[in-house]
């Protein structure tokens, strides 16, 4: 029988009324609804959501979760699909959207929330999935020094991201979530600025320092980035070590190409030397001797 008109079919639609139902109940709960309940031969899957009261601390939104996964699975003891619950409010300056997980531990759903959202600092806006792949967005918004929380603990799985100067800058975690990427952001935006537009640098950490990756240094396809700009990047930030980077990568041709090129550099006694790979054509050791020569 076909899922989606059998007895499943009622328990999805019926567990998705009993949460929304529990939601709705609690006082800083401004309004729930069933976002989506189905059944089909995939499994089954429910979604519900809730608006907040603003100002309503993460704790409290933490044991609003747990209440009501606890409470809708033990009335609906005989449902075994997916069961998400997303919540949205501010506290102060953050807007928060988020989904959780809540196939899962009670006290890993809590301690995941509690990690993830943490509006301490500067964030904008915390957005995105929680459970044990995935952590939200931190958004910073536009700023005009790198946040001073940036490295601050948050979940392993989030990424955090600010604009600066134009450029748009991600950071990850090493993957157990307690710090986050750091880099000297301005000075890096300073010397990819020698390519002569706005692009996007993705830190990550790397061996006993930071990753770097720029990209959107390149508008037009076909287009590829010059020998010459690459090294005055390269040049620019010579001086690795100090600097914190361990590895950079340059995206050499637009972001969306059908051939993607990249080169690589990692950082060894104080200075970048060529990624042991051919797949770059040994440009690479053409920019170091470009580098090399300003």
């Amino acid at each position: 029988m076909d899922p989606s008109l059998g007895p499943e079919s009622y328990r999805v639609r019926s567990v998705g009324k009993t949460a929304a139902k529990y939601l709705s109940a609690d006082p800083d709960v401004v309004s729930a609804k069933v976002d989506h309940a189905e059944a089909d031969k995939n499994g089954s899957v429910v979604s519900v959501g809730a608006s907040l009261k603003d100002g309503t601390s993460v704790h409290k939104a933490a044991d609003l979760v747990v209440s009501v996964q606890q409470r809708t699975l033990e009335k609906e003891s005989k449902y075994r699909g997916a069961l998400e619950v997303s919540l949205s409010w501010k506290i102060g300056g953050n807007d928060i959207d988020v989904s959780i997980n809540c196939r899962r531990d009670a006290n890993r759903i809590r301690a995941d929330i509690l990690r993830a959202i943490n509006p301490a600092g500067e964030p904008k806006a915390i957005q995105g999935d929680i459970d044990e792949h995935a952590g939200p967005t931190v958004d910073y918004g536009v700023v005009t020094a790198t946040p001073p929380s940036l490295t601050q603990a948050g979940s392993p799985h989030s990424v955090k991201t600010f604009t600066l100067n134009g450029w748009k800058v991600s950071s990850t975690s090493s993957g157990t979530g307690d710090s986050f990427a750091k880099a000297p952001f301005e000075r890096i935006i300073a010397a990819a600025g020698h390519a002569g537009q706005n692009g996007a640098i993705v830190a990550s950490p790397f061996g006993d320092g930071t990753s770097i990756l720029l990209s959107g240094l390149v508008s037009e396809p076909g287009d590829v980035l010059s020998v010459d700009k690459a090294a005055a990047i390269v040049h620019g930030l010579a001086d690795c070590r100090s600097l914190g980077i361990s590895r950079l990568m340059i995206d050499t041709v637009k972001q969306d190409s059908s051939s993607p090129s990249q080169l690589e550099f990692t950082c060894q006694d104080g200075q970048f030397t060529a990624h042991d790979d051919h797949s770059s054509d040994g440009r690479e050791a053409e920019v170091l001797q470009h580098a090399a020569a300003l």
